[in-house]
């Protein structure tokens, strides 16, 4: 079964998803899906399909109980303004669980449809599963912030005098306000290292930018590692094998060389006697003497 991936603008990775939990997130992701799929009008989409797409596992009647809660987060979240001021925006019109009919209703505020429907060349994509297999919350926030720059290996730029302020990390991970020792203790560098572990990054890491001026204060983060290969920067011989192993017939290169050789006339291959001239003498003697 291929793969479902989440789109939106770039500048959803600027929103704070404040509050939000792991199943939150995966709610929302998967409701970011259904929104390219089907549209920003309105749609409905089935709280067992919810259930069943984000793995939750617990019992329906708290599942229903936690989509109420959030609703009012996803109604709520927020942003900085140009002059870093937070503000609240509404991606949704409406976004609404109907009890008796067990869906959820939702129409995207007609402002806001850009983060959905608008993917030009600033976009962020990944995949649903990759998303749901992460256990942390930050890992997953994380996670998304990274691929918005998948193909670089360096995030935000690959200018090592560009990071994201401590304010800002923060609000992105939605962590609790702590000083950036503890911040990158029991924070960040769980979430890197989940990351590295579950082989969606290699050699992720951290950079840590400080002031130049008396006790070095940390000023921000960026991170640093290997570029993640998409099938958009890859030769067209390694689409080609990866479609191939998508669809399961996929065959090495070494592999398809050696089945080659076995349907050709194996004849040709045998070693050549080589003889010397005393012995094609006596070759030529005894085949004489036959006639």
């Amino acid at each position: 079964m291929k793969e479902k991936m989440v789109k939106y603008d770039n500048k959803m990775n600027e929103i704070c998803f404040r509050k939000f939990s792991q199943t939150d997130l995966n709610a929302f992701m998967k409701i970011v899906i259904e929104i390219c799929e089907k549209g920003v009008q309105e749609i409905e989409i089935d709280f067992d399909e919810i259930m069943i797409d984000i793995d939750y596992k617990g019992k329906k009647s708290e599942f229903v109980t936690a989509l109420l809660t959030f609703c009012e987060k996803v109604m709520a979240l927020r942003v900085r303004d140009d002059d870093g001021e937070p503000m609240v925006i509404s991606l949704f019109s409406r976004f609404k669980p109907i009890k008796s009919r067990k869906v959820l209703q939702i129409c995207v505020n007609k402002d806001n449809e850009f983060y959905f429907n608008n993917l030009g060349k600033a976009f962020t994509s990944y995949g649903f599963r990759e998303f749901i297999s992460l256990e942390s919350k930050y890992s997953k926030n994380l996670f998304r912030l990274l691929m918005q720059w998948k193909s670089k290996g360096h995030c935000p730029t690959e200018y090592t005098d560009n990071y994201f302020t401590i304010i800002e990390i923060k609000d992105f991970l939605d962590t609790p306000d702590y000083e950036p020792k503890r911040l990158r203790e029991f924070i960040i560098e769980p979430a890197i290292k989940e990351l590295n572990e579950s082989g969606l990054f290699q050699n992720l890491e951290l950079v840590v930018h400080k002031a130049k001026k008396r006790g070095s204060p940390v000023m921000g983060y960026s991170f640093r590692f290997e570029p993640v290969q998409t099938k958009k920067n890859l030769s067209e011989k390694q689409k080609k094998a990866i479609e191939h192993k998508e669809i399961g017939d996929y065959v090495p290169a070494k592999e398809l060389e050696k089945q080659k050789k076995s349907k050709q006339n194996r004849f040709n291959d045998f070693p050549q006697r080589e003889y010397t001239n005393e012995q094609m003498s006596d070759l030529e003697k005894r085949l004489l003497g036959r006639t």
